[in-house]
């Protein structure tokens, strides 16, 4: 069934909702972080796509490296002075399935 938004397994059926992740990843474009970026999306989503209704992803500058997940900053590089790690970024990621 189509109600908008999410897909959602329902007894081995994808289906559906209006529920589900909104994450936003905000990389610096130019320091060539794009790469990395593909890479750690595509390590969540092979997780969690059917818990995400969206992603944004947005090319920036001044070597930023944040993701947001329903508008709440789950990491910063600017903060931690480090790229994130993947099994960290599921970790912070899957808190918010919660």
């Amino acid at each position: 069934r189509h109600r908008g938004g999410m897909l959602a397994r329902d007894a081995g059926r994808v289906q559906m909702n209006d529920q589900g992740l909104d994450i936003t990843v905000e990389y610096c474009a130019e320091c060539g972080y794009y790469p990395r970026v593909a890479w750690l999306l595509a390590e969540v989503m092979n997780d969690i796509q059917h818990d995400v209704k969206r992603v944004t992803i947005i090319p920036s500058g001044g070597g930023r490296h944040e993701w947001q997940v329903n508008g709440d900053l789950i990491f910063s590089k600017a903060a931690e002075d480090r790229h994130p790690d993947v099994d960290e970024l599921k970790v912070l990621i899957y808190e918010r399935l919660s």
